[in-house]
């Protein structure tokens, strides 16, 4: 079991269009997609955790990129073999929330009702992502 804190989060980079030839109906698609990186700073026994997603569809009524960063603190360094996946499940289901709220309320502001990203099991993004790996 490893303790760790977050210590900071912050909004890096927000992209926003508004598609004004948007027309609602059944055909409208939208496509979400979610990329994490993060790294170890031996020296502070911190991780930093990046996390991108991207909100875009030709018809659907809106494009978004938002990146969000934040910091975790640990009492000891987990072991390289764990921080992995304690980066992309542990740490990633914390900072998700900080950036499903910001789209939320991006979209909002823009008068459009507020886009909800679904909710991620990380779990089994994180499975996914690293399929074949020995664990």
């Amino acid at each position: 079991m490893y303790k760790f804190d977050i210590q900071d989060y912050s909004l890096l980079s927000v992209h926003f269009d508004v598609n004004r030839d948007f027309k609602p109906g059944p055909d409208v698609q939208v496509n979400t997609s979610l990329s994490l990186t993060h790294d170890y700073i031996d020296d502070q026994n911190s991780l930093r955790l990046f996390m991108k997603v991207d909100v875009s569809g030709e018809s659907g009524p809106l494009n978004i990129s938002v990146e969000m960063g934040s910091l975790f603190k640990f009492e000891k360094k987990p072991a390289t073999d764990k921080l992995a996946k304690i980066a992309e499940i542990n740490c990633a289901s914390i900072l998700f929330p900080f950036v499903r709220e910001t789209i939320a309320d991006l979209t909002r502001r823009s008068g459009l009702p507020p886009f909800l990203l679904p909710p991620i099991n990380f779990v089994e993004l994180y499975k996914n992502n690293h399929a074949g790996e020995s664990e």
